[in-house]
């Protein structure tokens, strides 16, 4: 999670709710409370992530966004997070979120091809004389975004690029905080009033 996520928790503007949740007579309450109320605000930035996340060839980055919640009970206060999740379907987020230097494969030839992505590889000359004659263009079924190969000469690593930032997470905040601060405002004035409710003030 970490590098990943977004702190949903800044109350600007919210300091007397702050106030009142802080007067709770059970941190364990306020903290439970709180944190439904921020996961209900964060779902506008999940909506957005999910929005501005390339889809791609399988759609599993896409699908991996969620909000994770966590209570600090001896605090009494919660923070929510949207993010991708660092599991088979979202393992490759840390690369579009942050970039990456310029990288390499270890041997001479990359591809997608795997057990869950499989497809044909073709191979055809170039051309049968000049300067390009005997080279080979590899190709693959279904074609590329799909699917891809690449190869190099002979000792030599294929060039993967630089990958760059696109900062998934804090764009989606971004883009969502109007919505989010009206949302959190009314779900904390609401939790407040059931966790008093509840345990009542100290």
């Amino acid at each position: 999670m970490a590098g990943t996520g977004w702190v949903m928790a800044e109350m600007t503007g919210l300091d007397e709710i702050r106030a009142q949740f802080d007067r709770l007579a059970d941190r364990n309450v306020a903290s439970l409370f709180m944190g439904a109320a921020l996961r209900k605000a964060a779902k506008p930035a999940l909506k957005a992530l999910k929005e501005i996340t390339p889809k791609g060839p399988t759609g599993n980055l896409q699908k991996s966004s969620h909000i994770t919640v966590r209570n600090y009970w001896q605090q009494g206060m919660a923070a929510a997070f949207i993010e991708h999740k660092t599991t088979k379907k979202g393992n490759h987020s840390s690369i579009l979120e942050h970039g990456t230097k310029p990288r390499f494969t270890k041997t001479r030839f990359a591809s997608s091809f795997n057990k869950r992505l499989r497809f044909e590889i073709n191979q055809k000359k170039v051309t049968k004389s000049g300067k390009n004659k005997g080279k080979v263009r590899f190709t693959t079924s279904p074609k590329y975004p799909r699917a891809f190969f690449k190869s190099a000469k002979k000792d030599q690593k294929v060039s993967l690029g630089r990958g760059p930032a696109l900062n998934l997470v804090s764009r989606a905040y971004l883009i969502a905080l109007p919505e989010i601060k009206s949302v959190l405002e009314r779900e904390l004035t609401a939790a407040l009033a059931k966790a008093v409710a509840r345990c009542g003030f100290a």
